[in-house]
This record gives C-alpha cells, sequence and structure tokens, in this order.
C-alpha cells in the first residue's frame, strides 16, 4: 500500500512539472494533501509557481495553479483567477472560483460575526455573477453554493428562492432527487427559523 502510494505522489509530481495542461489537474488528482504529505505538496506549489510565472498567457496553468494554490495561497489564487477572469470575462468557471475561495475564507471567520457576512456576501456575488454565465446544466451543479452564501450572508430572500429552484430542478434519477429534496428543504427551514416563522421550519 505504502508503495502504492508513493507511486502515485511521484506521478503527481511527474504530470505537474512535465504536463501541466493536463486536464487531471482539473479534478485534483496533484493536489496533494498540504498536511499528510508536506514534502510533495512543497515541491508541487514550487513548480506551480514557476509555471504560473512563466506562462501568464496560458489560462489552462493559470487555472490548474490556481486551483492547486487556493488553500495554501488563498491571495496568489485569487490573483490567477482574476488574471483568468480578466482574459475571459464571459467564462462562468472564474467567478465560480474566486467565490469559492471566500467561502473558505467564511469558514474560517468566526461564527455569527459581522466579518463571516461580509465575506458570504462577497462569495454570493462571485456565484451569482457565474450563475448568469452558465449554461442550464451548470446552473444546476452551482445551487448549492448560492443558498450557503444567501444563508450565511443574511440574504433570506435570495436563500428561499435558490432554494426553490433546487427543489424544481430536474433529473439526477432517485438518488438526485432525494438530495435536491433534502437540501431545498432544509435550507427554507433554516430561513423560515432564522425569520421567526417556527411553525414553517418544523414544516421544512
Amino acid at each position: 500500500e505504502d508503495s502504492a502510494v508513493d507511486k502515485r505522489l511521484l506521478h503527481g509530481l511527474w504530470l505537474i512539472e512535465h504536463s501541466p495542461r493536463s486536464e487531471v489537474h482539473r479534478h485534483l488528482y496533484s493536489a496533494f494533501n498540504q498536511k499528510k504529505y508536506p514534502e510533495q505538496f512543497g515541491i508541487g506549489r514550487g513548480l506551480w509557481l514557476t509555471h504560473a510565472d512563466r506562462h501568464k498567457e496560458d489560462l489552462a496553468i493559470t487555472e490548474f495553479a490556481g486551483l492547486y494554490l487556493r488553500k495554501s495561497d488563498p491571495d496568489i489564487a485569487a490573483a490567477l483567477f482574476q488574471r483568468g477572469a480578466g482574459a475571459e470575462p464571459e467564462e462562468p468557471r472564474w467567478p465560480s472560483h474566486l467565490g469559492q475561495l471566500r467561502i473558505f475564507a467564511m469558514d474560517n471567520a468566526v461564527a455569527g460575526s459581522d466579518e463571516k457576512q461580509a465575506i458570504a456576501v462577497d462569495a454570493l456575488e462571485f456565484f451569482e455573477r457565474s450563475y448568469q454565465l452558465s449554461t442550464e446544466r451548470g446552473r444546476s451543479g452551482m445551487l448549492t453554493s448560492l443558498c450557503r452564501a444567501s444563508i450565511h450572508g443574511r440574504r433570506y430572500d435570495k436563500a428561499r428562492q435558490y432554494a426553490r429552484r433546487r427543489l424544481s430542478h430536474e433529473g439526477g434519477g432517485r438518488f438526485g432527487y432525494a438530495a435536491r429534496h433534502f437540501h431545498g428543504h432544509t435550507v427554507l427551514g433554516v430561513v423560515a427559523f432564522e425569520s421567526g416563522e417556527l411553525e414553517q421550519a418544523e414544516k421544512h
């Protein structure tokens, strides 16, 4: 088992060094756990920083470097995603990535604080931009993030709106229906509770 893990780590580093434009990086195959594999993570970090600096016009490298660095170096990742957004203002992935960065920051903020609310509102604005630019199929996958940012940003009308859209989306089979049903009613219940509508909250 250890040998298999070692080979996977070496393969991941090889891909970063020699094939930084590979779509495999979008799925975070080479995004090593920083705490579990600090040495390999550090090597990968250095490689991505070098790639991003040498290939500033290459949007694939810009995106994959940002994805790798988004938790360890959020400011660098934000600059990379902003670079991509400037080059492709109609591409929904860039504001979605920026929104996810704000969600990471929101998770580290003090619960119930004004700071957490402000960060959530920032995230919501990015996700709404991405939602507007996305196809109908892409929009369905964004509703969970939109609901979460709306709740933490205390934008309860928007949370209701996105939760109802979540409930109305079709597809995904029985499991997909169950997940949408559970999540949509959970969001509506939280909003009702926060609004003092305890009977509606219990119903949802």
